[in-house]
């Protein structure tokens, strides 16, 4: 199982809850990057970005 790039702090910020959240359904839905990232039309960067709190989450990812 992968763990985002950083520590994530669900408590420190909405948007770390967020990635962390994004993560963990990701995961359980047994996709990968690359295939989320294809799914919601944006870079596997971003998408990464949102999961690591560093990037805000844009319409599709959250649909």
């Amino acid at each position: 199982m992968t763990q985002p790039a950083r520590d994530l702090n669900p408590a420190r910020s909405a948007r770390e809850l967020y990635g962390v959240e994004l993560h963990r359904q990701r995961e359980l839905a047994g996709l990968s990057l690359d295939r989320l990232s294809d799914i919601v039309n944006y870079s596997k960067t971003h998408v990464h970005g949102v999961e690591t709190g560093e990037r805000l989450p844009l319409p599709p990812i959250s649909e």
